[in-house]
Protein backbone atom coordinates (compact mmCIF):
# COMPACT_ATOMS: atom_id res chain seq x y z
CA UNK A 1 0.00 0.00 0.00
CA UNK A 2 1.26 3.47 -0.79
CA UNK A 3 2.15 6.11 1.82
CA UNK A 4 3.73 3.44 4.01
CA UNK A 5 0.39 2.02 5.06
CA UNK A 6 -0.30 -1.66 5.66
CA UNK A 7 -3.51 -3.54 6.28
CA UNK A 8 -3.90 -4.86 9.81
CA UNK A 9 -7.45 -6.07 9.17
CA UNK A 10 -9.02 -6.26 5.72
CA UNK A 11 -12.55 -7.34 4.79
CA UNK A 12 -13.40 -8.66 8.25
CA UNK A 13 -17.04 -9.27 9.00
CA UNK A 14 -17.47 -8.24 12.64
CA UNK A 15 -20.11 -9.75 14.88
CA UNK A 16 -21.57 -6.76 16.76
CA UNK A 17 -22.68 -7.50 20.30
CA UNK A 18 -24.60 -4.22 20.53
CA UNK A 19 -25.99 -2.11 17.70
CA UNK A 20 -25.21 -2.67 14.07
CA UNK A 21 -22.11 -2.58 11.94
CA UNK A 22 -22.66 -1.77 8.28
CA UNK A 23 -20.19 -3.28 5.85
CA UNK A 24 -16.76 -4.72 6.44
CA UNK A 25 -14.02 -3.75 8.86
CA UNK A 26 -10.72 -2.46 7.48
CA UNK A 27 -7.88 -1.20 9.67
CA UNK A 28 -4.83 0.37 8.03
CA UNK A 29 -1.66 1.30 9.94
CA UNK A 30 0.50 4.23 8.82
CA UNK A 31 3.91 5.24 10.19
CA UNK A 32 2.79 8.78 11.08
CA UNK A 33 -0.07 11.27 10.90
CA UNK A 34 1.43 13.10 7.89
CA UNK A 35 1.20 9.97 5.75
CA UNK A 36 -2.38 9.34 6.87
CA UNK A 37 -3.30 12.87 5.78
CA UNK A 38 -1.47 12.48 2.45
CA UNK A 39 -3.41 9.26 1.78
CA UNK A 40 -6.70 10.75 2.98
CA UNK A 41 -6.28 13.85 0.79
CA UNK A 42 -6.24 11.72 -2.38
CA UNK A 43 -9.34 11.97 -4.58
CA UNK A 44 -12.04 9.73 -3.13
CA UNK A 45 -12.12 7.13 -5.96
CA UNK A 46 -8.36 6.71 -5.59
CA UNK A 47 -8.49 6.08 -1.86
CA UNK A 48 -11.46 3.74 -2.12
CA UNK A 49 -14.92 5.20 -2.25
CA UNK A 50 -16.24 2.30 -0.18
CA UNK A 51 -14.97 3.87 3.04
CA UNK A 52 -17.91 5.15 5.01
CA UNK A 53 -16.11 6.19 8.21
CA UNK A 54 -12.53 7.01 9.02
CA UNK A 55 -10.96 7.34 12.43
CA UNK A 56 -7.33 8.24 13.03
CA UNK A 57 -5.78 6.62 16.09
CA UNK A 58 -2.31 7.61 17.17
CA UNK A 59 0.08 5.44 19.15
CA UNK A 60 1.07 1.82 19.06
CA UNK A 61 -0.12 -1.23 20.95
CA UNK A 62 1.91 -1.97 24.06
Amino acid sequence: MSFGGCFLIHDARPEPLEGGFPGHLVIIAFPDRARVRAWYDLPLPTRRSCLCALRILMGSPS
